[in-house]
């Protein structure tokens, strides 16, 4: 398609959408939106933004806007000038990228609400459901995460310092910007990030910390994580978003549950035979 946005078309509204990727994870960036756009409603547009630092190839990253349906808009937003002089090192499997959902509502000034996505997921259904959640009396939405082991369980309760049944994933989350903006999320969480060797999931933590109280709980179906017990997967009905958190990835070699909605998309990217050599294939 030579001009993703030559008509010009009437919608009903738009849905707001965030990603932050690097080089690495480009390719399931483009499966992620490639399944946002063909679950899409025609009548609206989805404004993706994908968050990114000057590391970025970016020509290599506008493959993505190729494939997807002309309601989908695809801007990239490099945030090093929000950043400022704040340090967000890389961490074992954290990216300086995995700190970007501290920043959106800062990013967005001009917005109330922001669907704030991981890369490593495919969605089976509309995300403007998602999107729709009221959040006007709370800082975010989001899915209780799944917590295994007495270790974890001690973490959270002592380190974190919340109770284990409020604590969320930060992998899909429905943010209000307002709210964020209000009440200064950003220099809260930044503050809990200056003792950052004290927390095992960084951003995660740093969001639970400061949204204590102020979450809205939504179904899993929104946040199906692969990494959860196969018997806990099947037993939720009408899966809408299948994330695949954790360290098993479709495009790994190895097992990983629920891979064939992930490959299903990917055949209709733009990067699906870089995954098949990522992939050994």
């Amino acid at each position: 398609m030579s001009d993703q946005y030559s008509t010009i078309k009437k919608y009903k509204g738009s849905i707001p959408i965030a990603f932050a990727t690097n080089n690495a994870y480009l390719a399931a960036l483009a499966v992620a939106i490639q399944s946002i756009s063909d679950n899409s409603d025609d009548t609206y547009r989805y404004d993706i933004y994908i968050l990114y630092n000057s590391q970025l190839n970016i020509e290599k990253a506008k493959r993505i806007k190729s494939t997807v349906k002309e309601n989908i808009k695809i801007e990239f937003m490099n945030v090093d000038a929000v950043k400022k002089n704040r340090s967000f090192t890389s961490f074992g499997r954290f990216s300086e990228e995995a700190y970007y959902d501290l920043l959106v509502a800062d990013l967005f000034t001009n917005l109330k609400k922001v669907l704030f996505l991981d890369c490593d997921l495919v969605v089976l259904k509309d995300v403007k459901e998602l999107y729709d959640t009221d959040t006007s009396n709370y800082l975010l939405a989001g899915v209780q995460e799944y917590l295994e082991g007495q270790f974890i369980l001690d973490y959270v309760r002592n380190t974190v310092n919340v109770e284990t049944d409020t604590y969320f994933n930060s992998g899909v989350l429905v943010i209000n910007c307002e709210k964020f903006r209000q009440e200064n999320i950003l220099e809260k969480t930044m503050s809990i990030h200056s003792n950052k060797e004290r927390y095992i999931y960084r951003d995660q933590d740093y969001l639970n910390i400061a949204c204590n109280g102020k979450v809205k709980y939504i179904s899993d179906r929104w946040n199906v994580r692969c990494f959860m017990p196969e018997s806990l997967v099947e037993e939720i009905k009408d899966p809408a978003l299948i994330h695949y958190a954790g360290n098993r990835k479709p495009w790994y070699k190895g097992e990983c549950i629920l891979s064939e909605y992930f490959w299903m998309y990917a055949k209709k990217s733009a990067f699906y035979n870089e995954l098949l050599v990522i992939r050994g294939e």
